[in-house]
């Protein structure tokens, strides 16, 4: 890919040598609004340092600190044995919203499509005692265990292992869903509207082999999201655990707390506070 450099015509005189802000710093926000502002596209080749050397009359390890600041951030991302190339925009997820991961995708005008993992009926001792607490039963009561690769544009951006409990969903076990919609089917199938959950984040490492499924590097961070959803009534419908790349994907929250600050009650609503990692 032919690298395209940021096209200040003497980018030596937009640094202040004489000031107090460092100039790797400066260097950095260069690059940055040349990113922000569409120069620098998405999949575009970063300049190598020797080049950012000479463009900037700087040395070595002060244009390694303004990249690795930038790489750190997300802004860029390291191709292994190819290059440093601007980073695709994060995937957004809300939290709090009940929108399954299809809908959410197409609303930010991404394609859908998911890899079914793994499909299995198991009982609830062999799901364990977090998933029996959370679906409310017992440990020879049967659970729905789907294990899906979901992506973005191709891109698989988080892989999720879902509980169901088959007392209140028969024949669940019989539809593909690696085809079908998960809450559609519960939707039009089975009356149950999912209206309610509760979300907790966990930050991790990636682990082998999920990162491997994931197309991502074992020890990466990633974010680890349980889910336990309920129905129109407040029936429990799943529980659910999903890996989420921390590289291609942030959370963001709002609060709306009102006019009456005094009540400490917060609305979930649109975005405010990103939170990345």
């Amino acid at each position: 890919m032919t690298q395209v450099p940021p096209s200040e015509p003497d980018a030596r005189s937009l640094l202040n040598t004489a000031g107090p802000v460092p100039l790797y710093y400066q260097i950095k926000q260069l690059l940055k609004r040349s990113i922000d502002t569409g120069e620098l596209a998405p999949g575009t080749a970063l300049p190598s340092e020797r080049e950012l050397c000479i463009r900037y009359g700087v040395s070595r390890p002060t244009v390694r600190q303004a990249t690795q600041e930038l790489l750190n951030e997300g802004l860029l991302e390291r191709r292994r044995g190819i290059g440093t190339y601007v980073a695709q925009p994060k995937i957004q997820h809300r939290l709090g919203s009940v929108l399954g991961f299809s809908e959410r995708m197409l609303r930010e005008g991404r394609q859908p499509s998911t890899r079914l993992i793994e499909r299995a009926v198991i009982s609830g001792a062999d799901a364990g005692l977090e998933v029996m607490g959370a679906l409310q039963i017992g440990a020879t009561d049967t659970v729905l265990r789907l294990v899906r690769l979901r992506l973005a544009d191709g891109e698989p951006v988080l892989l999720e292992t879902v509980h169901l409990p088959l007392r209140r969903f028969a024949g669940l076990e019989q539809i593909d869903f690696a085809r079908e919609s998960l809450y559609g089917t519960l939707r039009e199938r089975y009356g149950c509207d999912i209206r309610m959950l509760r979300e907790t984040l966990e930050p991790v490492l990636l682990p082998q082999p999920e990162a491997g499924l994931l197309d991502a590097e074992g020890g990466r961070p990633a974010m680890l999201t349980r889910i336990t959803t309920y129905d129109q009534t407040g029936q429990v419908v799943e529980h659910t655990f999903s890996l989420v790349r921390g590289d291609r994907c942030q959370y963001y929250i709002e609060f709306n707390v009102g006019e009456d600050k005094s009540n400490g009650s917060a609305h979930l609503r649109q975005t405010q506070l990103e939170v990345s990692f």
